[in-house]
């Protein structure tokens, strides 16, 4: 992985849920499923389980504002507009 950012996506079950969008290094090519399994071990090692992310989106680039720093709002929005919500996707 080259860059990841974590949004809050709105779920109807449990409220919110974590979005992981992903970057990956040149060259990379890795299945989804499994970068998101990979993701929620890690994340398990330090915070809470239900904080882990429950999906996981692969981007070519990630958002950023004006002053460059990820731009957490346009995620937060492509992550609640998404409809596929069985785990892990690639774009």
């Amino acid at each position: 992985m080259a860059q990841i950012a974590v949004v809050g996506a709105p779920d109807p079950v449990l409220g919110e849920v974590g979005v992981a969008f992903v970057v990956l290094e040149d060259g990379s090519d890795v299945d989804a499923d499994a970068l998101l399994a990979g993701l929620r071990e890690i994340a398990r090692s330090s915070i809470a389980d239900y904080k882990a992310p429950d999906r996981v989106v692969v981007v070519g680039r990630l958002p950023l504002t004006s002053m460059m720093k990820v731009d957490k709002r346009v995620l937060a929005q492509q992550a609640a507009g998404e409809t596929h919500t069985n785990g892990a996707q690639q774009r």
